[in-house]
């Protein structure tokens, strides 16, 4: 039987990230896509009168943040879930759960690789997976990608540098 926890991000992720991404994103484009943009703002932007431009050619920086934006939530989901679930099996508030995990957090930095996935956040998936093999002998199944290990790096390069690989520690921590 799940956790209500485990129910609870279940149903976020479905109804919040993946409808939008497999459903209303593009619902979302085509409808913007049937709105022509007047020669008055056309003008106003500074673009040819004569050039086809629609609502979605006007705002398609803002429509492709979009999957970018689900992306961060997803892993901020997904900490949460982290926090939520430890809290819930351990009678501990979230708010206690990073110092509840000190040990866990020692053995991880004696253990752990150097680069992004040997941070003790849980928005690193491999700590996340670490702390709930040793606490409760949950573990992550085989069927797993092995992109979900690279999540945690990958959001820090999308949030804090536009989506490049900086270094070539990042790389390192995004081979699969």
């Amino acid at each position: 039987m799940r956790s209500v926890t485990c129910h609870k991000f279940e149903r976020l992720i479905n109804d919040e990230i993946a409808a939008g991404q497999g459903l209303l994103d593009h619902r979302l484009v085509k409808d913007l896509q049937q709105y022509e943009i007047t020669e008055d703002a056309k003008m106003f932007f500074g673009v040819p009168v004569d050039a086809p431009m629609t609502l979605y050619d006007l705002t398609k920086a803002s429509v492709d943040v979009l999957s970018k934006l689900r992306f961060i939530y997803l892993l901020s989901l997904l900490e949460a879930l982290g926090k939520e679930y430890i809290a819930a099996r351990d009678g501990v508030s979230a708010d206690e759960v990073s110092r509840h995990l000190s040990n866990e957090k020692s053995t991880w930095q004696e253990k752990a690789p150097p680069g992004p996935r040997h941070s003790t956040s849980l928005y690193n998936s491999a700590f996340l997976a670490f702390v709930l093999t040793a606490r409760y002998s949950v573990k992550f199944g085989s069927d797993i990608s092995p992109c979900f290990w690279e999540i945690g790096p990958l959001r820090n390069c999308v949030v804090h540098h536009q989506g490049e690989i900086v270094n070539e520690g990042f790389r390192e921590n995004l081979k699969t």
